[in-house]
């Protein structure tokens, strides 16, 4: 039986000081997201305020083999376990080395119930269908259910092959939005992935969402300076492994459309879109992420995450629904 130990990490310097392993870690586990790297957690925790997290590090042989980013929320005597990216992740789970799996999740088992008294509750959420946590067995006497959350459209293109994965109308779609726009004039679809303007074009994009929420007399998600602080930082940090994907369209020289996503192995995960709403008639999005998927495509990409929501737009693409679930265990 494979011995794996656990280490409590209850301080932000103590967990910044894993980024090297954990990076390793997630490197090596399968089915690992970019929302389970340090470069997305660490700036959750900074900027979301988490100043004391709970991380449980899982060890054999000294070396990092699963990590379980997390951190107890509420007063004393009511106090919820959760995994750190709540709220803004699209895909949360534990993470462990290929083969280390049930040893990982037999260990944060046996830690649950070992603190039964820190704890009444345990919230996971935004298990992808293959995530471990859902696997994970309750404490004795404690009872776990598991709850539909979200829709995470996915395109699947096996063999790279753009116009054989895209349904006929989005090509004929597509095909008209790009004569309109070229009708309009100059026209430049750009990828960023590192260099000095890759803040700018995240500002850009920043930009065009505040004045499509304007429009509704709402702030949106990027309204929060805590949030806009996260993506710059994660920018940064995902810039430095070649995982950040900015793409923009400009006509004229500004911008119309920006598409901000991350690459992880063979997925692309696209995160964020915004819209000139003043050129919206012209459809310069579908033009953009046409662009973006064949872009991807080239580069070895075979599935494109459209993450959380079930716009139709996104299925209009051929991607088909791969369903997000949250865990809940109760002492």
């Amino acid at each position: 039986m494979t011995v794996v130990s656990v280490e409590v990490v209850r301080d932000a310097a103590s967990l910044q000081a894993l980024r090297a392993e954990w990076d390793a870690l997630v490197d090596v586990a399968a089915g690992a997201t970019p929302f389970q790297r340090p470069g997305w957690i660490v700036p959750w925790m900074e900027n979301m305020g988490i100043e004391t997290p709970c991380a449980l590090a899982l060890r054999c042989g000294g070396d990092l083999v699963g990590l379980l980013p997390a951190f107890l929320r509420g007063p004393d005597g009511d106090r919820t376990f959760s995994l750190m990216g709540a709220g803004s992740s699209d895909h949360l789970d534990a993470i462990a080395a290929v083969g280390f799996e049930r040893s990982v999740l037999d260990a944060v088992h046996d830690w649950l119930e070992e603190t039964r008294g820190q704890w009444r509750s345990c919230t996971f959420d935004e298990l992808g269908p293959r995530a471990l946590l859902r696997e994970l067995a309750p404490p004795a006497g404690a009872h776990a259910r598991i709850d539909p959350q979200s829709v995470c459209p996915v395109l699947v293109a096996a063999d790279g092959d753009f116009e054989a994965v895209v349904p006929r109308p989005q090509l004929a779609r597509l095909s008209k939005a790009r004569r309109r726009v070229e009708r309009m004039g100059e026209l430049e679809l750009r990828r960023r992935d590192r260099g000095d303007d890759l803040l700018q074009t995240l500002h850009a994009l920043i930009a065009l969402h505040a004045k499509r929420w304007e429009l509704r007399r709402e702030a949106g998600v990027l309204g929060d300076a805590r949030v806009r602080r996260l993506h710059e930082d994660v920018v940064n940090a995902f810039a430095a492994r070649g995982m950040v994907r900015l793409y923009s369209m400009h006509m004229g020289g500004t911008p119309a459309a920006v598409v901000y996503g991350f690459r992880e192995g063979a997925r692309l995960h696209l995160y964020l879109q915004a819209v000139e709403p003043a050129l919206e008639r012209l459809d310069p999005g579908t033009v953009l992420v046409g662009f973006v998927i064949e872009d991807a495509l080239r580069e070895g990409v075979r599935e494109v995450d459209f993450l959380r929501g079930g716009e139709p737009s996104k299925y209009a693409w051929g991607a088909m629904d791969e369903a997000n679930a949250r865990v809940c265990i109760a002492a």
